[in-house]
């Protein structure tokens, strides 16, 4: 916008003017919107329940912001009213942000990822991660669809960002210690989940998960499955067998699945790696065996509890 005072607009006593035009420019740059950027890592699973990283990047434009909010939908549209697409919140969501005052929301089987509380400076950018995965075979997208991003200012994305997951038909096993910290010489409970993404149900279902050194099978043990007719198992303090079980037929198109648990005892501090390896799941499909083409493992951490002791009126309560 310009500005201009005429000739002859400005005058003095003594018949004094100004000659000629006085004029100065005021220019105003809109601020440019926010941009939103998100990704899976890895985009193909080889079956339902194995786990991707979603990431979910936001680029600020010429204007710090704060206040900033975003809920990233896994629905056919990105919105709240969207028909579900199958993704989900994987059993650990290990949810995280570099995001500035970033709040994360994440649970586990969860339909969202929320981001709450952020301040973001002019032109820098944070990221937003969680652990994903998908029951149903084929492929789904996630949106976040322009106008997803609120702030204080006003100013949101004016473009949207998808990405996409696909989920291969193969058996699949994940497994899943809970809680995953425990004090030495506590009990965790050990779950391994088994899905069936075909129309053909699998039976004579069968794995040997050796456990790692320090990790042992205790008495009353609580063995549990919802695998039909299956056993669980310890062969030995070290090893937990699942045998003999039957999973149902897929479903329009979203995998069977059931699970084995047992307790597991862990006597000294540090942490424990469980894998089941590529192959060690077998089962029978319409005369055929199947295995598992990817392993499942997960981390079981055993820690020394924190001591604490109070002062009070300069006396020490041991």
């Amino acid at each position: 916008w310009t500005n201009t005072i005429p000739a002859g607009s400005i005058t003095a006593d003594g018949g004094v003017n100004n000659v000629t035009a006085v004029s100065s420019t005021l220019l105003y740059q809109a601020p440019t919107a926010l941009m939103v950027a998100t990704a899976t890592n890895p985009s193909t699973l080889t079956f339902p329940g194995q786990v991707s990283q979603l990431s979910t990047t936001i680029t600020n434009g010429t204007q710090a912001v704060t206040g900033l909010y975003l809920t990233n939908y896994f629905t056919s549209n990105g919105t709240a009213s969207g028909t579900a697409n199958g993704m989900v919140i994987a059993a650990t969501p290990a949810a995280s942000t570099t995001c500035p005052g970033g709040i994360v929301s994440a649970t586990a089987g969860g339909a969202s990822v929320g981001l709450s509380g952020v301040s973001l400076s002019a032109s820098a950018s944070c990221t937003v991660t969680v652990n994903v995965t998908s029951s149903a075979i084929g492929g789904v997208t996630n949106y976040i669809p322009a106008g997803a991003i609120s702030t204080d200012q006003g100013l949101t994305n004016s473009g949207q960002a998808s990405t996409s997951l696909t989920t291969q038909c193969n058996i699949g096993v994940t497994k899943q210690f809970t809680p995953n910290v425990v004090a030495p010489g506590s009990r965790s409970r050990l779950r391994i989940a088994f899905y069936n993404p075909t129309s053909l149900p699998m039976s004579n279902l069968t794995v040997v998960d050796t456990l790692p050194s320090g990790v042992t099978v205790p008495c009353g043990a609580n063995p549990t499955t919802t695998c039909t007719g299956a056993t669980v198992s310890a062969p030995t303090t070290s090893s937990v067998q699942v045998s003999g079980g039957t999973i149902a037929a897929a479903s329009s198109g979203v995998s069977a699945s059931c699970y084995a648990e047992i307790d597991v005892l862990v006597a000294a501090q540090g942490d424990y790696v469980n894998t089941i390896t590529a192959g060690a799941v077998t089962a029978s499909s319409g005369g055929t065996t199947v295995t598992n083409s990817q392993s499942a493992s997960d981390t079981l951490r055993a820690k020394s509890p924190l001591e604490i002791q109070e002062a009070i009126d300069a006396k020490t309560l041991d």
